[in-house]
Formats: C-alpha cells, sequence, structure tokens
C-alpha cells in the first residue's frame, strides 16, 4: 500500500501548497520543458526536410532545362514540315 502524505511545505515565504501539489506541479514544469525540446527538435527536421525538397527541385529544374536545351545526337531543333 502507498501512503501518500498530505503534509503542507513552504515553498517561498508565505505561500504554502501540500506535498502532493507542489510535486504535481514540478511533474508538469518537466513535461512542458520535454514538450518543449521535442517541438525543437522536431522543427529542426522538418526545416532539413524542406531544404532537401527545395535542392531536389532546383536539381530537376536544370536538368530539364539541359535537356530540352542540347536535342539527342542525330536529332535536330528545326523540323521540316513541308511536305
Amino acid at each position: 500500500m502507498v501512503h501518500i502524505s498530505l503534509s503542507i511545505v513552504d515553498i517561498k515565504p508565505g505561500i504554502r501548497m501540500s506535498a502532493v501539489s507542489a510535486a504535481l506541479s514540478s511533474l508538469a514544469a518537466q513535461q512542458v520543458q520535454t514538450q518543449d525540446k521535442l517541438a525543437a527538435v522536431f522543427a529542426k527536421q522538418q526545416a532539413r526536410a524542406d531544404a532537401s525538397l527545395v535542392s531536389l527541385i532546383e536539381e530537376g529544374a536544370k536538368n530539364i532545362e539541359q535537356i530540352s536545351s542540347t536535342p539527342p545526337p542525330g536529332l535536330g531543333k528545326v523540323v521540316n514540315v513541308s511536305a
């Protein structure tokens, strides 16, 4: 059986709260810190993913420009449609 003491503790002079409330408050503060750290990690990962996507799109655009500017050997740019 777990016994939880409901004693009153002094947080600061003139401010009192139960030990359970103080513990829960401390746990809540730790949870907020953990959430903030995780949010920062996720934001960095998303920024890297966005940068990779932009790089991929830019490389694709360069490749399309290169392919469309130089036709394969044996093919010209001018097509004679007169019959």
